[in-house]
Protein backbone atom coordinates (compact mmCIF):
# COMPACT_ATOMS: atom_id res chain seq x y z
CA UNK A 1 0.00 0.00 0.00
CA UNK A 2 0.80 3.74 -0.93
CA UNK A 3 0.68 6.61 1.84
CA UNK A 4 -1.19 8.55 -0.18
CA UNK A 5 -3.46 6.07 0.08
CA UNK A 6 -4.36 7.00 3.27
CA UNK A 7 -5.21 10.29 2.61
CA UNK A 8 -8.57 11.63 2.70
CA UNK A 9 -10.17 12.30 -0.64
CA UNK A 10 -7.36 10.90 -2.92
CA UNK A 11 -9.12 9.87 -6.02
CA UNK A 12 -8.92 6.69 -7.93
CA UNK A 13 -7.74 8.42 -10.64
CA UNK A 14 -4.37 10.23 -8.50
CA UNK A 15 -3.71 6.84 -7.03
CA UNK A 16 -3.55 5.53 -10.34
CA UNK A 17 -1.36 8.14 -11.88
CA UNK A 18 1.12 8.14 -8.83
CA UNK A 19 1.32 4.02 -9.78
CA UNK A 20 2.68 4.54 -13.15
CA UNK A 21 5.81 2.13 -13.53
CA UNK A 22 6.98 4.63 -15.83
CA UNK A 23 7.05 7.66 -14.27
CA UNK A 24 10.43 8.80 -13.67
CA UNK A 25 11.43 10.11 -9.91
CA UNK A 26 10.57 13.69 -11.20
CA UNK A 27 7.41 13.08 -12.30
CA UNK A 28 6.55 11.35 -9.20
CA UNK A 29 8.05 14.37 -7.03
CA UNK A 30 5.52 16.92 -10.02
CA UNK A 31 2.69 14.86 -9.02
CA UNK A 32 3.21 15.19 -5.38
CA UNK A 33 4.13 19.06 -5.61
CA UNK A 34 0.52 19.40 -7.24
CA UNK A 35 -1.14 16.82 -5.49
CA UNK A 36 -0.72 18.37 -2.44
CA UNK A 37 -0.87 21.81 -3.70
CA UNK A 38 -4.59 21.16 -4.29
CA UNK A 39 -5.29 20.05 -0.42
CA UNK A 40 -3.91 23.21 1.05
CA UNK A 41 -6.18 24.54 2.29
CA UNK A 42 -4.59 28.07 3.51
CA UNK A 43 -3.15 29.07 0.49
CA UNK A 44 -2.08 32.14 1.89
CA UNK A 45 0.59 30.46 4.08
CA UNK A 46 4.27 29.42 2.42
CA UNK A 47 3.49 25.99 4.58
CA UNK A 48 1.01 23.49 3.34
CA UNK A 49 -0.56 22.93 6.89
CA UNK A 50 -2.90 19.73 5.46
CA UNK A 51 0.66 18.01 4.49
CA UNK A 52 2.47 19.25 7.28
CA UNK A 53 -0.66 17.54 9.47
CA UNK A 54 -0.73 14.40 7.11
CA UNK A 55 2.73 13.19 7.38
CA UNK A 56 2.85 14.49 11.38
CA UNK A 57 0.16 11.47 11.75
CA UNK A 58 1.94 9.31 9.52
CA UNK A 59 5.49 10.15 11.81
CA UNK A 60 3.13 9.48 14.86
CA UNK A 61 1.55 6.17 13.73
CA UNK A 62 5.47 4.83 12.95
CA UNK A 63 6.48 5.54 16.16
CA UNK A 64 3.27 4.33 18.22
CA UNK A 65 2.20 1.58 16.13
CA UNK A 66 5.18 0.13 14.18
CA UNK A 67 5.87 -3.34 14.89
CA UNK A 68 9.39 -5.50 13.77
CA UNK A 69 10.26 -4.68 10.20
CA UNK A 70 6.29 -2.76 9.75
CA UNK A 71 5.94 0.63 9.46
CA UNK A 72 3.06 2.00 12.18
CA UNK A 73 0.85 3.63 8.93
CA UNK A 74 1.11 -0.31 7.50
CA UNK A 75 -0.41 -1.53 10.55
CA UNK A 76 -4.15 -1.49 11.21
CA UNK A 77 -4.17 0.98 13.66
CA UNK A 78 -1.32 3.26 12.29
CA UNK A 79 -3.47 3.12 8.92
CA UNK A 80 -6.76 4.12 10.49
CA UNK A 81 -5.00 6.86 12.95
CA UNK A 82 -3.54 7.91 9.23
CA UNK A 83 -6.39 7.79 7.93
CA UNK A 84 -9.47 9.21 10.46
CA UNK A 85 -7.10 10.32 13.09
CA UNK A 86 -6.33 10.04 16.78
CA UNK A 87 -9.34 8.46 18.55
CA UNK A 88 -11.50 10.72 20.63
CA UNK A 89 -11.58 7.55 23.50
CA UNK A 90 -10.31 4.37 23.54
CA UNK A 91 -10.96 0.82 25.63
CA UNK A 92 -8.69 -1.27 26.06
CA UNK A 93 -8.89 -5.03 27.50
CA UNK A 94 -7.19 -6.46 30.14
CA UNK A 95 -5.96 -9.84 29.77
CA UNK A 96 -7.56 -12.68 30.94
CA UNK A 97 -10.29 -15.50 30.18
CA UNK A 98 -9.78 -17.20 26.70
CA UNK A 99 -10.31 -14.11 24.69
CA UNK A 100 -7.68 -12.09 22.20
CA UNK A 101 -6.48 -8.55 23.80
CA UNK A 102 -8.97 -5.63 22.46
CA UNK A 103 -8.60 -2.24 21.48
CA UNK A 104 -11.88 -0.15 20.71
CA UNK A 105 -11.52 3.17 19.47
CA UNK A 106 -14.14 6.02 18.96
CA UNK A 107 -13.67 8.70 16.65
CA UNK A 108 -16.14 11.49 16.78
CA UNK A 109 -15.13 14.04 14.45
CA UNK A 110 -17.28 14.15 10.85
CA UNK A 111 -19.05 11.10 10.76
CA UNK A 112 -19.09 9.11 14.17
CA UNK A 113 -16.94 6.03 13.54
CA UNK A 114 -15.70 3.55 15.70
CA UNK A 115 -13.21 0.31 15.24
CA UNK A 116 -12.52 -2.83 17.06
CA UNK A 117 -9.00 -4.47 17.31
CA UNK A 118 -7.39 -7.13 18.20
CA UNK A 119 -4.09 -8.70 19.23
CA UNK A 120 -4.79 -12.52 18.01
CA UNK A 121 -0.85 -13.41 18.60
CA UNK A 122 -0.37 -11.88 21.69
CA UNK A 123 2.88 -9.96 20.12
CA UNK A 124 0.94 -6.23 19.81
CA UNK A 125 -0.02 -6.89 16.48
CA UNK A 126 -3.67 -5.41 16.74
CA UNK A 127 -5.76 -6.59 13.75
CA UNK A 128 -8.74 -4.28 12.72
CA UNK A 129 -11.72 -6.53 13.78
CA UNK A 130 -15.21 -4.83 13.09
CA UNK A 131 -15.65 -1.03 12.24
CA UNK A 132 -18.75 0.55 11.14
CA UNK A 133 -16.64 2.41 8.53
CA UNK A 134 -18.21 0.66 5.67
CA UNK A 135 -14.98 0.75 3.57
CA UNK A 136 -12.66 -0.88 6.25
CA UNK A 137 -13.60 -4.64 5.87
CA UNK A 138 -13.24 -6.37 9.49
CA UNK A 139 -12.31 -9.68 10.00
CA UNK A 140 -14.86 -12.57 9.07
CA UNK A 141 -15.54 -14.32 12.41
CA UNK A 142 -13.96 -11.85 14.88
CA UNK A 143 -16.58 -12.90 17.39
CA UNK A 144 -15.27 -16.00 18.15
CA UNK A 145 -11.83 -14.60 19.37
CA UNK A 146 -13.39 -12.73 21.69
CA UNK A 147 -15.41 -13.53 25.26
CA UNK A 148 -18.94 -12.82 25.06
CA UNK A 149 -18.69 -10.77 28.23
CA UNK A 150 -16.18 -8.69 25.83
CA UNK A 151 -18.75 -8.49 22.97
CA UNK A 152 -21.29 -7.32 25.37
CA UNK A 153 -18.89 -4.78 27.20
CA UNK A 154 -17.81 -3.37 23.74
CA UNK A 155 -21.22 -3.29 22.63
CA UNK A 156 -22.70 -1.05 26.04
CA UNK A 157 -19.19 1.11 25.92
CA UNK A 158 -20.01 1.88 21.95
CA UNK A 159 -23.88 2.61 23.39
CA UNK A 160 -25.46 -0.34 21.62
CA UNK A 161 -27.66 -2.93 23.45
CA UNK A 162 -25.33 -5.72 25.40
CA UNK A 163 -26.40 -8.41 22.11
CA UNK A 164 -25.99 -6.00 19.66
CA UNK A 165 -22.89 -8.13 18.72
CA UNK A 166 -24.23 -11.49 19.02
CA UNK A 167 -25.59 -12.02 15.47
CA UNK A 168 -23.25 -9.75 13.71
CA UNK A 169 -19.99 -11.01 12.19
Amino acid sequence: AEVLELVPGVTSRERAAYKKDELSLAAKRHFLIEFWAKRDEIKSTPINETRMAFYAAVGYANSHYGLRFVPGWKTARGRIFTKYGAPDDSLNSTMGGRGIRYQVWRINRGKARWFIFGDRSSTGNFVLMKSNEVSEPGTPGWLELITPQAAGDIAIWLGYPQQYFQNSN
